[in-house]
């Protein structure tokens, strides 16, 4: 371990007790109690969970500088996000050091919305218009969501019908290059119904040529109180867009004309809908029993060529159902309250694969079957202290075939167990400090388990022992501070080895560091709000021990304020840092490491009933940078992101 690295955790758990020790004396410190249903799948105080959660507010979402939902979670502490084409098209979400967001649930009204191959999550799929608050859960999640959760969970909540009277939004938009965007949408309640249906249009040439996108959104969300007790939640979504794949571009090419496209032709077509059902029983306040059924297919179609393999096309058709039943139950033993959370889930996938190339013509036909049932129990031993531990049992088998110019098929089971033991101390009125244990996994998908052409390939699931503990410390009415410190173990890390062309598992691997924030009303005008992360992932075992993972960064930061300049106007400013990082594949760490860069983002807002209008620069100084870079063999190719570009609009209620 790096002796810097040494000194900056002991300095940070000196930092905690120190906190720690001056917040037992804070007594006048009066913090909002926020809710969240994501740690324990079901309605709890932020202040009694042992974790760093923190939640994205609908107010939040309108008044940021974020065009899509990547660019909005980029800013958050702890996630890194990488949007290679600067559209939002094909963009992962990393936490705590796990590259390609494979490590990280994202859940949309409790429906899971990772897929089961390695294109992991579509964040198209998630119109940012159409959330109203987000919630972001760092440290494992496997007890209660299994599979994917091993770093965190991201759940999003869509937005409900509020007001008696119906009533609509209609937003244009438009943007640098080419462009521009429609949304509608239309909701409303009663005493017994809420009801939410939102359409879209965008389309854009891209920064780069042969990135543009061109895609389509409808959905809608109902949700029916069928007696006092009784209740019934519906929603439903069709997605479909065109998208252009310009691909990496070489030292030279980057030099010649950032804008370029090293693919010309290659594009991808993608449909995807999905249905989601949701039925609450609550026969008194002590208990709640809840079933849910979900479904989603997406396809997508995609055509490319390649100067050593000609060109070919590669389609897929992925249905996925899901089944949850859980039951809630809120009691008080030995004098003191307690939740307690049991529930059994069960999903079954299927890909359906067709591959066209020089090699000829291969059909595949890939099912994943998963099941798992958990408890998790809430203990408040006092009114300060509050005791959190729960476990899991899961298993899956996966199911391959392949015909073809390559037929092969196979079969793999997998069963897994997953824990969590944590401790929170609420020593003030929105003040807390914590500790956690956590080991979590995640199953190897169908990508990385199914090797080339068909065979499976026998990668072990990966497993993690995580430790951690944090404070949120109020410093007064309007401000808090939050840090986390964290250590993950873990075995059997899967990665693509550059020199075997193979998904491996590597024996050990350490993911640890920190994560700060503050939030600062500094008047009542002005609010700032800050964040820094520092992580270390490195490889512990095999013949690239002691190097640091491909595509973490050591260190980021962001920065955002919010300023009222009057009742109508608001000036939003938003800048963020992401520090050095070595090349995907760089495993020998030998290459030039992918440069760091710092952007910052301006939107000035001016509402004045019923019209909404705003005007954003992001950007802003033309930092000329990549979120994304590969080694091939010794051959680099870099994803440049967009420089300063433009959008306006205008909204209007009704």
């Amino acid at each position: 371990m790096r002796l810097h690295a040494r000194i900056f955790i002991v300095l940070s758990v000196l930092f905690i007790a120190f906190i720690l020790t001056r917040a037992l004396r804070a007594e006048d410190e009066v913090m909002l109690k926020e809710i969240v249903v994501t740690a324990l799948k079901a309605e709890e105080e932020v202040g009694k969970i042992p974790s760093n959660v923190t939640v994205i507010t609908e107010e939040e979402i309108k008044e940021s500088t974020a065009t899509n939902v990547g660019e909005l979670l980029k800013g958050e502490e702890g996630l890194v996000v990488r949007d290679f084409y600067g559209t939002g098209s094909k963009t992962s979400v990393d936490m705590r050091g796990f590259a390609w967001g494979l490590d990280t649930v994202v859940l949309v009204d409790g429906r899971k919305v990772n897929e089961i191959d390695l294109s992991a999550v579509d964040w198209n799929l998630i119109p940012l218009e159409n959330i109203e608050r987000i919630e972001i859960m760092r440290g494992s999640g496997s007890v209660l969501y299994g599979d994917n959760a091993m770093a965190g969970v991201i759940n999003i909540i869509t937005k409900k019908g509020k007001t008696l009277k119906p009533s609509a939004e209609a937003e244009v938009r438009a943007e640098s290059f080419n462009g521009k965007s429609e949304l509608l949408t239309l909701g409303g309640a009663t005493d017994r119904i809420s009801y939410y249906f939102m359409a879209k249009n965008k389309t854009t040439d891209g920064y780069r040529q042969n990135s543009a996108f061109d895609g389509r959104d409808l959905s809608g969300r109902l949700a029916v109180n069928l007696t006092e007790r009784l209740y019934l939640d519906i929603s439903s979504g069709y997605h479909t867009d065109h998208q252009g794949l310009p691909g990496g571009l070489t030292e030279t090419q980057l030099a010649s004309g950032r804008r370029q496209a090293a693919n010309p032709f290659d594009k991808v077509d993608y449909d995807h809908y999905y249905y989601n059902l949701t039925t609450g029983f609550s026969p008194n306040e002590r208990y709640d029993l809840e079933a849910g059924y979900a479904f989603k297919n997406r396809k997508f179609d995609n055509s490319w060529t390649s100067i050593f393999w000609g060109s070919g096309n590669f389609a897929r058709d992925i249905d996925t159902q899901e089944l949850k039943l859980k039951f809630t139950g809120r009691s008080v033993v030995l004098g003191r309250k307690n939740q307690l959370v049991l529930g059994a889930e069960a999903s079954d996938s299927r890909v359906g694969q067709t591959s066209v190339s020089l090699f000829g013509t291969n059909i595949a036909d890939v099912k994943k079957r998963e099941e798992g049932y958990y408890i998790e129990d809430e203990f408040s031993l006092t009114e300060a202290w509050t005791l959190t531990g729960g476990g899991r049992y899961s298993k899956a088998e996966f199911d391959n075939s392949v015909s073809g110019a390559f037929p092969a098929g196979g079969k793999e089971d997998s069963r897994e167990d997953a824990l969590r033991a944590g401790i929170t101390y609420n020593y003030s009125n929105g003040g807390k400090a914590f500790l956690n244990f956590s080991r979590g996994f995640r199953l190897p998908n169908a990508d990385e388990l199914v090797a080339f052409y068909g065979t499976i390939s026998g990668l072990n699931p990966e497993k993690a022992d995580t430790y951690e503990m944090g404070i949120v410390h109020p410093i007064s009415k309007v401000a808090s501070l939050r840090l986390t410190v964290y250590s993950m173990k873990v075995k059997d890390e899967i990665f693509f080895n550059p020199v075997t062309y193979a998904n491996e598992n590597i024996d050990r691997t350490w993911h640890r560091g920190a994560e700060f924030g503050f939030t600062s009303a500094i008047t009542g005008r002005v609010t700032l709000n800050g964040n820094w992360t520092y992580t270390l992932a490195t490889f512990e075992s095999g013949p690239f021990s002691g190097n640091a993972i491909p595509l973490v960064p050591e260190h980021t930061a962001g920065l955002n304020a919010d300023i009222k300049c009057s009742d109508a106007v608001t000036l939003t400013l938003n800048g963020k840092w992401v520090g050095r990082r070595y090349l995907d594949s760089d495993v020998d760490n030998s290459e030039k490491k992918l440069g760091a860069y710092t952007t910052a983002d301006a939107k000035l807002s001016y509402d004045y009933k019923p019209l909404s209008l705003f005007l954003g620069v992001n950007n802003l100084f033309d930092e000329k940078y990549s979120d994304y870079g590969i080694d091939v063999f010794g051959a680099k190719y870099f994803y440049p992101s967009p420089e300063r570009w433009y959008y306006a609009g205008v909204k209007a209620s009704f």
